[in-house]
């Protein structure tokens, strides 16, 4: 998962199974996003809401 967390102003949440390979990825969209409020169209299967 990665993405802003529904009902949960100001949280940013990364979660994945293989964290080492995935990370300067993800870190690179974490902070694009975080940075910026905007949605990077790549993780966009993977955001929080999906799994609610």
């Amino acid at each position: 998962m990665i993405g802003h967390v529904p009902g949960a102003k100001g949280m940013y949440m990364v979660a994945t199974h293989s964290g080492v390979t995935q990370a300067p990825v993800m870190g690179k969209y974490a902070a694009l996003e975080i940075l910026t409020q905007e949605r990077a169209a790549v993780p966009a299967k993977y955001r929080p809401e999906r799994f609610l």
